[in-house]
């Protein structure tokens, strides 16, 4: 049940990663907006999670392929302005 929310929601993120390259917080509104500002908190709150030692190995290994682009680089900070 949990493994399963948190696989789900991971997925989503890693599927906008895909697309984007980043998450970026969209300004406006509307349900595409909605729904990448709702994907960007998670994964900041998973990785406060990650740095709180409160993830499992598997799920740190996830979150941080996230931020890793295909060619080895990392992906920039999110920045809100």
């Amino acid at each position: 049940p949990a493994e399963r929310a948190w696989s789900e929601k991971y997925e989503a993120a890693a599927s906008l990663f895909k697309i984007e390259g980043d998450i970026k917080i969209a300004a406006g509104n509307g349900g595409e907006a909605e729904e990448i500002a709702r994907i960007a908190r998670w994964v900041a709150r998973q990785r406060t999670l990650h740095k709180q030692g409160k993830l499992s190995q598997e799920q740190a290994v996830k979150l941080n392929a996230l931020n890793t682009r295909q060619d080895g680089s990392r992906a920039p900070a999110q920045r809100r302005e």
